[in-house]
Protein backbone atom coordinates (compact mmCIF):
# COMPACT_ATOMS: atom_id res chain seq x y z
CA UNK A 1 0.00 0.00 0.00
CA UNK A 2 0.77 3.76 -0.85
CA UNK A 3 1.38 5.81 2.19
CA UNK A 4 -1.61 8.24 2.25
CA UNK A 5 0.71 11.14 2.95
CA UNK A 6 2.46 10.66 -0.51
CA UNK A 7 1.95 13.97 -2.15
CA UNK A 8 1.40 12.05 -5.75
CA UNK A 9 -1.21 10.41 -3.76
CA UNK A 10 -3.00 12.97 -2.60
CA UNK A 11 -3.24 14.86 -5.34
CA UNK A 12 -5.56 11.40 -6.79
CA UNK A 13 -7.64 11.33 -3.89
CA UNK A 14 -8.72 14.33 -3.75
CA UNK A 15 -8.73 14.76 -7.96
CA UNK A 16 -12.44 16.61 -7.69
CA UNK A 17 -9.96 20.08 -7.17
CA UNK A 18 -8.02 19.47 -10.47
CA UNK A 19 -9.08 19.67 -13.59
CA UNK A 20 -7.60 16.42 -15.25
CA UNK A 21 -9.39 16.44 -18.18
CA UNK A 22 -7.19 19.53 -19.81
CA UNK A 23 -4.28 17.33 -19.74
CA UNK A 24 -3.83 16.48 -23.30
CA UNK A 25 -2.88 12.28 -23.35
CA UNK A 26 -0.19 13.69 -26.51
CA UNK A 27 1.62 15.48 -23.88
CA UNK A 28 1.89 12.23 -21.55
CA UNK A 29 3.33 10.15 -24.51
CA UNK A 30 5.57 13.02 -25.30
CA UNK A 31 6.66 12.92 -22.03
CA UNK A 32 7.09 9.41 -21.34
CA UNK A 33 9.10 8.67 -24.94
CA UNK A 34 11.92 11.69 -23.94
CA UNK A 35 12.17 10.08 -20.72
CA UNK A 36 12.43 6.37 -22.02
CA UNK A 37 14.97 8.21 -24.62
CA UNK A 38 16.77 9.87 -21.38
CA UNK A 39 17.27 6.53 -20.07
CA UNK A 40 18.21 4.44 -22.99
CA UNK A 41 20.55 6.80 -23.78
CA UNK A 42 22.44 6.69 -19.97
CA UNK A 43 22.23 3.24 -19.64
CA UNK A 44 23.17 2.25 -22.70
CA UNK A 45 26.18 5.24 -22.39
CA UNK A 46 27.38 3.78 -19.77
CA UNK A 47 27.05 -0.19 -20.69
CA UNK A 48 29.14 0.89 -23.69
CA UNK A 49 31.87 3.29 -21.59
CA UNK A 50 32.55 0.13 -19.45
CA UNK A 51 32.47 -2.41 -22.81
CA UNK A 52 35.14 -0.03 -24.39
CA UNK A 53 37.08 0.51 -21.05
CA UNK A 54 37.50 -3.93 -20.78
CA UNK A 55 38.29 -3.98 -24.20
CA UNK A 56 41.45 -1.22 -24.12
CA UNK A 57 41.97 -2.73 -20.56
CA UNK A 58 43.16 -6.61 -22.11
CA UNK A 59 44.42 -4.37 -25.42
CA UNK A 60 46.49 -2.52 -23.53
CA UNK A 61 48.10 -5.98 -21.41
CA UNK A 62 48.30 -7.75 -25.02
CA UNK A 63 50.37 -4.67 -26.30
CA UNK A 64 52.43 -4.88 -22.65
CA UNK A 65 52.68 -8.27 -22.66
CA UNK A 66 54.12 -7.91 -26.64
CA UNK A 67 56.70 -5.56 -25.28
CA UNK A 68 57.65 -7.11 -21.92
CA UNK A 69 58.48 -10.30 -23.74
CA UNK A 70 60.82 -9.15 -26.02
CA UNK A 71 62.48 -6.79 -23.55
CA UNK A 72 62.49 -10.28 -21.24
CA UNK A 73 63.99 -12.33 -24.44
CA UNK A 74 66.32 -10.18 -25.19
CA UNK A 75 68.05 -11.06 -21.85
CA UNK A 76 69.48 -14.56 -23.01
CA UNK A 77 71.36 -12.56 -26.02
CA UNK A 78 73.54 -10.20 -22.78
CA UNK A 79 74.07 -12.98 -20.93
CA UNK A 80 75.62 -14.70 -24.16
CA UNK A 81 77.64 -11.36 -25.02
CA UNK A 82 79.11 -11.51 -21.79
CA UNK A 83 79.70 -15.33 -21.60
CA UNK A 84 81.91 -14.30 -25.15
CA UNK A 85 83.14 -10.92 -23.36
CA UNK A 86 85.25 -12.34 -20.76
CA UNK A 87 86.54 -15.26 -22.86
CA UNK A 88 88.02 -15.33 -26.25
CA UNK A 89 88.44 -19.70 -26.42
CA UNK A 90 85.30 -20.82 -25.53
CA UNK A 91 85.03 -24.39 -27.31
CA UNK A 92 81.55 -25.95 -29.05
CA UNK A 93 80.54 -27.46 -26.05
CA UNK A 94 81.05 -24.55 -23.36
CA UNK A 95 79.06 -22.79 -25.61
CA UNK A 96 75.87 -25.51 -26.40
CA UNK A 97 76.26 -26.34 -22.37
CA UNK A 98 75.75 -22.54 -21.52
CA UNK A 99 72.88 -22.01 -24.20
CA UNK A 100 71.15 -25.07 -23.14
CA UNK A 101 69.28 -23.40 -19.79
CA UNK A 102 68.50 -20.35 -21.91
CA UNK A 103 66.68 -22.12 -24.60
CA UNK A 104 64.53 -24.12 -22.03
CA UNK A 105 63.81 -20.89 -20.08
CA UNK A 106 62.64 -19.45 -23.50
CA UNK A 107 60.65 -21.43 -25.47
CA UNK A 108 60.56 -18.55 -28.27
CA UNK A 109 64.24 -18.72 -28.85
CA UNK A 110 64.76 -20.61 -32.15
CA UNK A 111 67.99 -20.63 -31.51
CA UNK A 112 71.47 -19.26 -29.92
CA UNK A 113 74.19 -18.60 -32.11
CA UNK A 114 78.62 -17.13 -32.38
CA UNK A 115 79.47 -15.52 -35.78
CA UNK A 116 82.80 -14.57 -35.61
CA UNK A 117 83.93 -11.81 -38.13
CA UNK A 118 86.73 -13.49 -40.35
CA UNK A 119 88.57 -11.87 -42.96
CA UNK A 120 88.99 -13.63 -46.33
CA UNK A 121 92.76 -14.77 -46.10
CA UNK A 122 91.43 -16.68 -42.26
CA UNK A 123 89.06 -18.47 -44.65
CA UNK A 124 91.13 -21.62 -46.01
CA UNK A 125 92.45 -22.19 -42.10
CA UNK A 126 88.86 -21.84 -40.61
CA UNK A 127 87.07 -24.38 -43.24
CA UNK A 128 90.00 -26.38 -42.55
CA UNK A 129 89.38 -26.34 -38.65
CA UNK A 130 85.78 -26.50 -38.85
CA UNK A 131 85.71 -29.54 -41.23
CA UNK A 132 86.52 -31.80 -38.08
CA UNK A 133 82.74 -31.14 -36.77
CA UNK A 134 81.42 -31.78 -40.11
CA UNK A 135 82.69 -33.30 -42.85
CA UNK A 136 83.56 -30.93 -46.32
CA UNK A 137 82.87 -28.06 -44.45
CA UNK A 138 82.55 -24.76 -46.27
CA UNK A 139 80.98 -21.20 -45.79
CA UNK A 140 77.93 -20.97 -47.58
CA UNK A 141 75.44 -18.42 -48.77
CA UNK A 142 71.87 -19.05 -50.31
CA UNK A 143 71.58 -20.06 -53.71
CA UNK A 144 68.52 -18.34 -56.27
CA UNK A 145 66.76 -21.84 -55.74
CA UNK A 146 66.87 -21.64 -51.90
CA UNK A 147 69.37 -24.04 -51.81
CA UNK A 148 72.76 -23.82 -49.96
CA UNK A 149 76.08 -23.03 -52.12
CA UNK A 150 79.68 -22.21 -51.10
CA UNK A 151 79.98 -18.50 -50.37
CA UNK A 152 81.61 -16.22 -53.08
CA UNK A 153 84.86 -14.94 -52.41
CA UNK A 154 84.52 -11.84 -50.73
CA UNK A 155 86.82 -9.61 -48.01
CA UNK A 156 85.09 -10.00 -44.69
CA UNK A 157 82.80 -12.80 -43.91
CA UNK A 158 80.16 -13.48 -40.71
CA UNK A 159 79.55 -17.79 -40.76
CA UNK A 160 77.20 -19.01 -38.23
CA UNK A 161 80.19 -21.14 -36.11
CA UNK A 162 78.81 -22.40 -33.11
CA UNK A 163 74.33 -22.70 -33.21
CA UNK A 164 72.22 -24.49 -30.24
CA UNK A 165 70.23 -26.54 -30.91
CA UNK A 166 71.69 -28.07 -33.96
CA UNK A 167 68.73 -30.05 -34.64
CA UNK A 168 66.50 -28.58 -36.95
CA UNK A 169 69.03 -25.71 -37.96
CA UNK A 170 71.88 -27.74 -39.84
CA UNK A 171 71.25 -25.68 -43.09
CA UNK A 172 72.59 -22.19 -40.91
CA UNK A 173 75.85 -23.79 -39.92
CA UNK A 174 78.36 -22.20 -41.81
CA UNK A 175 75.98 -19.49 -43.35
CA UNK A 176 77.42 -16.24 -44.07
CA UNK A 177 74.99 -13.56 -43.22
CA UNK A 178 76.90 -10.88 -44.93
CA UNK A 179 76.08 -12.83 -48.14
CA UNK A 180 72.44 -11.61 -47.42
CA UNK A 181 71.84 -7.86 -47.62
CA UNK A 182 69.25 -7.32 -44.96
CA UNK A 183 71.33 -9.33 -42.74
CA UNK A 184 74.92 -7.28 -43.25
CA UNK A 185 72.74 -3.98 -43.06
CA UNK A 186 71.35 -5.53 -39.41
CA UNK A 187 75.28 -6.59 -38.48
CA UNK A 188 76.15 -2.87 -39.81
CA UNK A 189 73.53 -1.44 -37.17
CA UNK A 190 74.32 -3.23 -34.67
CA UNK A 191 77.79 -2.33 -34.99
CA UNK A 192 76.95 1.37 -35.07
CA UNK A 193 74.69 1.11 -32.11
CA UNK A 194 77.06 -1.21 -29.96
CA UNK A 195 73.95 -2.58 -28.54
CA UNK A 196 71.21 -4.84 -29.59
CA UNK A 197 69.76 -4.61 -32.83
CA UNK A 198 66.81 -6.53 -34.33
CA UNK A 199 66.45 -6.84 -37.95
CA UNK A 200 63.21 -6.66 -40.30
CA UNK A 201 60.79 -9.95 -40.40
CA UNK A 202 63.01 -12.26 -42.38
CA UNK A 203 62.42 -15.88 -43.51
CA UNK A 204 65.26 -18.19 -42.12
CA UNK A 205 67.56 -20.06 -44.32
CA UNK A 206 66.59 -23.36 -41.74
CA UNK A 207 62.90 -22.71 -42.15
CA UNK A 208 60.57 -24.45 -44.29
CA UNK A 209 57.35 -22.70 -43.44
CA UNK A 210 55.38 -19.31 -43.87
CA UNK A 211 56.34 -18.14 -40.24
CA UNK A 212 58.28 -14.89 -39.75
CA UNK A 213 60.93 -14.37 -37.50
CA UNK A 214 62.99 -11.63 -36.24
CA UNK A 215 67.14 -11.77 -35.79
CA UNK A 216 68.67 -10.31 -32.29
CA UNK A 217 72.19 -9.61 -32.80
CA UNK A 218 74.59 -7.46 -30.20
CA UNK A 219 78.82 -7.18 -31.45
CA UNK A 220 81.28 -8.50 -29.04
CA UNK A 221 84.42 -6.01 -29.13
CA UNK A 222 87.88 -6.26 -27.68
CA UNK A 223 87.82 -5.22 -23.76
CA UNK A 224 86.56 -1.32 -23.32
CA UNK A 225 86.81 -1.09 -27.09
CA UNK A 226 83.97 -0.04 -29.58
CA UNK A 227 83.57 -0.42 -33.35
CA UNK A 228 82.20 1.55 -35.75
CA UNK A 229 82.94 -0.92 -38.70
CA UNK A 230 82.80 -4.49 -39.97
CA UNK A 231 86.57 -4.36 -40.70
CA UNK A 232 87.52 -2.95 -37.25
CA UNK A 233 90.56 -4.79 -35.10
CA UNK A 234 88.97 -4.42 -32.21
CA UNK A 235 85.71 -6.28 -33.46
CA UNK A 236 85.19 -10.03 -32.67
CA UNK A 237 82.28 -10.86 -33.93
CA UNK A 238 78.45 -10.90 -32.91
CA UNK A 239 76.15 -12.84 -30.88
CA UNK A 240 73.28 -13.31 -32.47
CA UNK A 241 69.22 -14.57 -31.39
CA UNK A 242 66.92 -15.82 -33.33
CA UNK A 243 63.34 -15.59 -32.69
CA UNK A 244 60.12 -17.25 -34.34
CA UNK A 245 57.13 -14.22 -34.33
CA UNK A 246 54.75 -17.24 -33.77
CA UNK A 247 56.13 -18.57 -30.55
CA UNK A 248 56.75 -15.53 -29.06
CA UNK A 249 53.10 -14.91 -29.47
CA UNK A 250 52.32 -18.52 -28.59
CA UNK A 251 53.92 -17.84 -24.89
CA UNK A 252 51.67 -14.46 -24.59
CA UNK A 253 48.47 -16.34 -25.81
CA UNK A 254 49.33 -18.95 -22.93
CA UNK A 255 48.97 -16.18 -20.59
CA UNK A 256 46.15 -14.11 -22.21
CA UNK A 257 43.18 -15.41 -24.84
CA UNK A 258 42.89 -13.99 -27.68
CA UNK A 259 39.75 -16.01 -28.57
CA UNK A 260 38.11 -12.81 -28.08
CA UNK A 261 40.73 -10.08 -30.58
CA UNK A 262 42.10 -10.12 -33.91
CA UNK A 263 45.30 -9.32 -33.56
CA UNK A 264 48.19 -7.90 -36.29
CA UNK A 265 51.57 -7.11 -36.24
CA UNK A 266 53.48 -4.86 -39.14
CA UNK A 267 57.04 -3.52 -38.92
CA UNK A 268 56.48 0.36 -39.82
CA UNK A 269 60.52 0.99 -39.41
CA UNK A 270 62.37 2.95 -42.35
CA UNK A 271 63.86 -0.24 -44.16
CA UNK A 272 60.69 -2.22 -43.73
CA UNK A 273 57.82 -1.66 -46.21
CA UNK A 274 54.89 -2.82 -43.46
CA UNK A 275 56.00 -6.52 -43.54
CA UNK A 276 53.38 -8.01 -42.04
CA UNK A 277 54.91 -10.08 -39.22
CA UNK A 278 51.89 -12.10 -37.57
CA UNK A 279 48.58 -12.50 -38.10
CA UNK A 280 45.49 -13.41 -36.19
CA UNK A 281 41.86 -14.10 -37.18
CA UNK A 282 39.45 -15.68 -35.35
CA UNK A 283 36.59 -13.72 -34.82
CA UNK A 284 34.29 -12.14 -37.30
CA UNK A 285 33.82 -8.22 -36.70
CA UNK A 286 30.61 -6.16 -37.22
CA UNK A 287 30.73 -2.55 -38.84
CA UNK A 288 31.01 -0.74 -35.02
CA UNK A 289 33.89 -3.33 -33.89
CA UNK A 290 36.27 -2.02 -31.55
CA UNK A 291 39.69 -1.09 -33.04
CA UNK A 292 43.17 -0.46 -30.56
CA UNK A 293 46.44 0.61 -32.71
CA UNK A 294 49.48 1.04 -30.58
CA UNK A 295 53.41 2.09 -31.70
CA UNK A 296 55.64 -0.40 -29.85
CA UNK A 297 59.57 0.91 -30.19
CA UNK A 298 61.35 -2.27 -29.35
CA UNK A 299 64.92 -1.72 -29.72
CA UNK A 300 66.15 -0.28 -33.54
CA UNK A 301 62.09 -1.40 -34.35
CA UNK A 302 59.03 0.31 -34.74
CA UNK A 303 56.04 -2.50 -34.58
CA UNK A 304 52.10 -1.56 -35.35
CA UNK A 305 50.16 -3.25 -32.95
CA UNK A 306 46.53 -3.32 -34.01
CA UNK A 307 43.67 -5.15 -32.41
CA UNK A 308 40.23 -5.50 -33.12
CA UNK A 309 37.10 -7.09 -31.47
CA UNK A 310 33.66 -7.20 -31.29
CA UNK A 311 32.03 -5.09 -28.44
CA UNK A 312 28.98 -7.59 -28.28
CA UNK A 313 32.10 -9.89 -26.50
CA UNK A 314 32.64 -7.28 -23.62
CA UNK A 315 28.90 -6.37 -22.65
CA UNK A 316 28.03 -3.44 -25.07
CA UNK A 317 24.50 -3.14 -25.64
CA UNK A 318 23.15 -5.47 -28.57
CA UNK A 319 19.45 -4.47 -30.24
CA UNK A 320 17.65 -7.32 -27.72
CA UNK A 321 18.90 -4.91 -24.97
CA UNK A 322 17.90 -1.44 -26.94
CA UNK A 323 14.34 -3.18 -27.41
CA UNK A 324 13.82 -4.14 -24.17
CA UNK A 325 13.93 -0.89 -22.60
CA UNK A 326 12.15 0.68 -25.13
CA UNK A 327 9.23 -1.70 -24.23
CA UNK A 328 9.64 -1.06 -20.55
CA UNK A 329 9.61 2.95 -21.37
CA UNK A 330 6.81 2.64 -23.72
CA UNK A 331 4.69 0.07 -21.35
CA UNK A 332 5.10 3.26 -18.70
CA UNK A 333 3.99 5.43 -20.74
CA UNK A 334 0.85 3.74 -21.82
CA UNK A 335 0.15 2.68 -18.20
CA UNK A 336 0.81 6.33 -17.36
CA UNK A 337 -2.02 7.49 -20.40
CA UNK A 338 -4.60 4.37 -19.16
CA UNK A 339 -4.43 6.00 -15.95
CA UNK A 340 -4.95 9.64 -17.05
CA UNK A 341 -7.90 8.46 -18.86
CA UNK A 342 -9.84 6.13 -16.02
CA UNK A 343 -9.24 8.87 -13.62
CA UNK A 344 -11.98 10.66 -15.50
CA UNK A 345 -14.61 7.50 -14.73
CA UNK A 346 -14.10 7.23 -11.07
CA UNK A 347 -11.39 8.48 -7.98
CA UNK A 348 -12.42 5.11 -6.30
CA UNK A 349 -11.02 3.24 -9.42
CA UNK A 350 -8.51 5.41 -10.25
CA UNK A 351 -7.19 5.07 -6.74
CA UNK A 352 -7.04 1.36 -7.85
CA UNK A 353 -5.03 2.24 -10.80
CA UNK A 354 -2.62 4.60 -9.14
CA UNK A 355 -1.66 1.79 -6.89
CA UNK A 356 -0.46 -0.26 -10.20
CA UNK A 357 0.96 2.61 -11.38
CA UNK A 358 3.17 3.30 -8.39
CA UNK A 359 4.11 -0.29 -8.13
CA UNK A 360 5.11 -0.26 -11.82
CA UNK A 361 6.83 3.07 -10.91
CA UNK A 362 8.36 0.95 -8.43
CA UNK A 363 9.79 -1.91 -10.78
CA UNK A 364 10.81 0.30 -12.97
CA UNK A 365 12.84 2.21 -10.52
CA UNK A 366 14.19 -1.51 -9.23
CA UNK A 367 14.98 -2.26 -12.51
CA UNK A 368 17.23 0.95 -12.87
CA UNK A 369 18.83 0.07 -9.56
CA UNK A 370 19.64 -3.43 -9.85
CA UNK A 371 21.41 -2.08 -13.67
CA UNK A 372 23.25 0.39 -11.81
CA UNK A 373 24.30 -2.59 -9.19
CA UNK A 374 25.36 -4.98 -12.37
CA UNK A 375 27.14 -1.97 -14.02
CA UNK A 376 29.27 -1.44 -9.97
CA UNK A 377 30.04 -5.19 -10.51
CA UNK A 378 31.32 -4.88 -13.58
CA UNK A 379 33.45 -2.30 -12.92
CA UNK A 380 35.05 -4.30 -9.88
CA UNK A 381 35.32 -7.03 -11.72
CA UNK A 382 37.27 -5.36 -14.02
CA UNK A 383 40.22 -5.25 -11.18
CA UNK A 384 39.68 -9.02 -10.43
CA UNK A 385 41.51 -11.99 -12.00
CA UNK A 386 38.13 -14.29 -12.81
CA UNK A 387 40.28 -17.83 -12.31
CA UNK A 388 42.15 -16.97 -9.03
CA UNK A 389 39.89 -14.93 -7.19
CA UNK A 390 42.41 -12.25 -6.33
CA UNK A 391 43.48 -8.74 -7.94
CA UNK A 392 44.54 -9.01 -11.40
CA UNK A 393 47.77 -7.56 -13.74
CA UNK A 394 46.25 -3.70 -14.14
CA UNK A 395 45.41 -3.84 -10.14
CA UNK A 396 48.87 -5.12 -9.65
CA UNK A 397 50.57 -1.95 -11.86
CA UNK A 398 48.48 0.68 -10.33
CA UNK A 399 48.72 -0.37 -6.70
CA UNK A 400 52.50 -0.77 -6.59
CA UNK A 401 52.54 2.22 -8.76
CA UNK A 402 50.76 4.38 -5.70
CA UNK A 403 52.75 2.68 -3.02
CA UNK A 404 56.36 3.69 -5.09
CA UNK A 405 55.01 7.12 -5.03
CA UNK A 406 53.77 7.06 -0.97
CA UNK A 407 57.14 5.22 -0.20
CA UNK A 408 58.95 8.06 -1.71
CA UNK A 409 57.07 10.93 0.27
CA UNK A 410 57.35 8.85 3.31
CA UNK A 411 60.75 7.27 3.21
CA UNK A 412 59.47 3.93 4.74
CA UNK A 413 60.89 0.41 2.47
CA UNK A 414 59.15 -1.18 0.14
CA UNK A 415 58.69 -5.21 -0.25
CA UNK A 416 57.76 -7.49 -3.32
CA UNK A 417 57.44 -11.26 -3.51
CA UNK A 418 57.32 -12.68 -6.78
CA UNK A 419 56.34 -16.52 -7.05
CA UNK A 420 56.10 -19.02 -9.96
CA UNK A 421 54.31 -23.01 -9.41
CA UNK A 422 57.44 -25.01 -9.68
CA UNK A 423 56.97 -27.76 -13.18
CA UNK A 424 53.47 -26.30 -13.44
CA UNK A 425 53.62 -27.27 -17.59
CA UNK A 426 54.23 -30.61 -16.22
CA UNK A 427 51.30 -30.61 -14.11
CA UNK A 428 49.22 -29.00 -16.97
CA UNK A 429 50.32 -31.77 -19.29
CA UNK A 430 49.36 -34.72 -16.73
CA UNK A 431 46.66 -33.74 -14.78
CA UNK A 432 44.75 -31.10 -17.92
CA UNK A 433 44.12 -27.92 -17.73
CA UNK A 434 40.42 -27.97 -15.61
CA UNK A 435 42.71 -29.66 -12.72
CA UNK A 436 45.17 -26.91 -13.67
CA UNK A 437 42.93 -24.08 -13.02
CA UNK A 438 41.81 -25.83 -9.72
CA UNK A 439 45.44 -25.80 -8.43
CA UNK A 440 45.82 -22.31 -9.42
CA UNK A 441 43.14 -21.44 -7.45
CA UNK A 442 43.82 -23.41 -4.26
CA UNK A 443 47.09 -22.09 -4.12
CA UNK A 444 45.36 -18.05 -4.52
CA UNK A 445 43.61 -19.44 -1.13
CA UNK A 446 46.86 -19.97 0.29
CA UNK A 447 48.23 -16.44 -0.57
CA UNK A 448 45.02 -15.19 0.46
CA UNK A 449 45.53 -17.17 4.03
CA UNK A 450 48.60 -15.91 5.01
CA UNK A 451 48.69 -12.25 3.78
CA UNK A 452 46.12 -10.48 6.19
CA UNK A 453 47.23 -6.96 6.34
CA UNK A 454 44.72 -4.36 4.18
CA UNK A 455 47.12 -2.58 3.02
CA UNK A 456 49.12 -5.73 1.11
CA UNK A 457 47.32 -6.67 -2.27
CA UNK A 458 47.64 -10.46 -3.80
CA UNK A 459 47.98 -10.06 -7.80
CA UNK A 460 48.18 -12.50 -10.53
CA UNK A 461 51.32 -11.01 -12.27
CA UNK A 462 51.13 -13.66 -15.14
CA UNK A 463 50.06 -17.11 -15.44
CA UNK A 464 51.34 -18.61 -12.65
CA UNK A 465 52.82 -15.97 -11.20
CA UNK A 466 51.77 -14.35 -8.23
CA UNK A 467 52.70 -10.99 -6.70
CA UNK A 468 52.38 -9.69 -3.21
CA UNK A 469 52.97 -5.86 -2.36
CA UNK A 470 53.84 -5.59 1.14
CA UNK A 471 54.14 -1.54 1.94
CA UNK A 472 56.40 -0.70 4.92
CA UNK A 473 57.68 -3.85 5.01
CA UNK A 474 61.43 -4.91 6.08
CA UNK A 475 63.62 -7.55 5.29
CA UNK A 476 63.32 -10.17 7.95
CA UNK A 477 59.54 -9.51 7.33
CA UNK A 478 59.33 -10.05 4.39
CA UNK A 479 61.09 -13.07 4.20
CA UNK A 480 59.31 -14.15 7.00
CA UNK A 481 55.64 -13.63 4.86
CA UNK A 482 57.41 -15.18 2.06
CA UNK A 483 58.24 -18.56 3.54
CA UNK A 484 54.72 -18.55 5.38
CA UNK A 485 53.30 -18.61 1.91
CA UNK A 486 55.79 -21.43 0.82
CA UNK A 487 54.84 -23.54 3.77
CA UNK A 488 50.90 -22.75 3.29
CA UNK A 489 50.98 -24.30 -0.43
CA UNK A 490 52.83 -27.45 0.43
CA UNK A 491 50.02 -27.84 3.52
CA UNK A 492 47.20 -27.79 0.54
CA UNK A 493 49.09 -30.97 -0.67
CA UNK A 494 48.23 -30.47 -4.24
CA UNK A 495 49.32 -33.89 -5.79
CA UNK A 496 51.84 -33.69 -8.35
CA UNK A 497 53.40 -36.67 -9.63
CA UNK A 498 55.39 -35.05 -12.08
CA UNK A 499 57.37 -32.88 -10.08
CA UNK A 500 60.86 -32.94 -9.93
CA UNK A 501 60.88 -30.82 -6.35
CA UNK A 502 58.50 -33.42 -4.29
CA UNK A 503 55.13 -35.17 -4.80
CA UNK A 504 53.14 -31.96 -3.96
CA UNK A 505 52.66 -29.10 -5.28
CA UNK A 506 55.78 -26.53 -4.52
CA UNK A 507 56.60 -22.39 -5.63
CA UNK A 508 59.90 -20.86 -6.08
CA UNK A 509 59.81 -17.45 -4.31
CA UNK A 510 61.59 -14.43 -5.11
CA UNK A 511 61.94 -11.37 -2.70
CA UNK A 512 63.17 -7.68 -3.36
CA UNK A 513 63.27 -4.89 -0.02
CA UNK A 514 63.90 -1.80 -0.80
CA UNK A 515 65.45 0.58 1.85
CA UNK A 516 65.98 3.57 -0.51
CA UNK A 517 62.65 3.51 -3.24
CA UNK A 518 63.95 6.66 -4.14
CA UNK A 519 66.94 5.21 -6.16
CA UNK A 520 64.78 3.21 -7.81
CA UNK A 521 61.74 2.78 -10.73
CA UNK A 522 58.81 0.31 -10.28
CA UNK A 523 60.42 -1.66 -13.10
CA UNK A 524 63.85 -1.91 -11.34
CA UNK A 525 62.36 -3.24 -8.50
CA UNK A 526 60.25 -5.96 -10.10
CA UNK A 527 63.10 -6.87 -12.27
CA UNK A 528 64.96 -7.52 -8.62
CA UNK A 529 62.12 -9.26 -7.45
CA UNK A 530 62.59 -11.42 -11.25
CA UNK A 531 65.97 -12.32 -10.70
CA UNK A 532 65.23 -13.41 -7.08
CA UNK A 533 62.47 -16.22 -8.46
CA UNK A 534 65.23 -16.88 -11.13
CA UNK A 535 68.08 -17.50 -8.56
CA UNK A 536 65.39 -19.53 -6.28
CA UNK A 537 64.74 -21.45 -9.76
CA UNK A 538 68.26 -22.50 -10.45
CA UNK A 539 68.82 -23.31 -7.39
CA UNK A 540 66.29 -26.17 -6.76
CA UNK A 541 63.26 -24.56 -6.74
CA UNK A 542 60.48 -24.98 -3.71
CA UNK A 543 62.71 -22.12 -1.89
CA UNK A 544 62.94 -18.18 -1.18
CA UNK A 545 65.77 -16.05 -2.52
CA UNK A 546 65.75 -12.76 -1.28
CA UNK A 547 67.41 -9.33 -2.55
CA UNK A 548 68.22 -6.35 0.18
CA UNK A 549 68.32 -2.91 -2.40
CA UNK A 550 69.75 -0.69 0.23
CA UNK A 551 70.69 1.83 -2.59
CA UNK A 552 71.32 1.89 -6.52
CA UNK A 553 75.21 0.47 -7.06
CA UNK A 554 75.39 -1.88 -4.14
CA UNK A 555 72.40 -4.30 -5.03
CA UNK A 556 73.30 -3.83 -9.19
CA UNK A 557 76.91 -5.14 -8.53
CA UNK A 558 75.80 -7.42 -6.25
CA UNK A 559 72.77 -8.79 -8.57
CA UNK A 560 74.91 -8.91 -11.58
CA UNK A 561 77.44 -11.06 -10.13
CA UNK A 562 75.27 -13.61 -8.30
CA UNK A 563 73.21 -13.40 -10.87
CA UNK A 564 75.81 -14.60 -13.57
CA UNK A 565 77.98 -16.83 -11.00
CA UNK A 566 74.87 -18.93 -10.36
CA UNK A 567 73.78 -19.09 -14.49
CA UNK A 568 77.14 -20.12 -15.03
CA UNK A 569 77.12 -22.94 -12.73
Amino acid sequence: MLNSTDPFMISIKNNSSVNTRHIPVWLVGLIGCVITSLVLIFIANNKNSLAYQSFHTATEKISGEIEDQFKTSTRAVYHLASFYQGDDSITRDEFNHYVEGFIKHYPEIHALEWIPRLFHKQRALYERQQSAYKHNFHITQKHVDNGMIPASKRDIYFPVTYIYPMQGNESAFGFDLASNKDRRIMIEQAIINNDVTISSGIKLVQEKGNSHSVLIALPITQQDKVSQTIDDVHLKGIVLGVYRINSIMSTIGRLIDFRHFNIQITDQSKDSENTLLYQHTKIKLSKNNLHYTQLLKIANRQWRVEISSDPKLFGAYTITDYLIIIVIGLGFTALLIAYIRLIHTSGEQSYRISEQLAHAVNMRRDYERKLIESNSKLEALSLEDSLMKIANRRAFDDYIMDEWKRAQRSGAPLSLILADIDNFKKFNDKYGHVVGDQCLRKVADAFKDVIKRPSDLVARYGGEEIAVILPETTSDGARKVAESIRLAVIEQCIPHGDSDVRSVVTISIGVTVVVNVSDFTVAEIINLADDALYTAKQNGKNRVEHVLADNRSTVIEDKTRTTLDKRLK
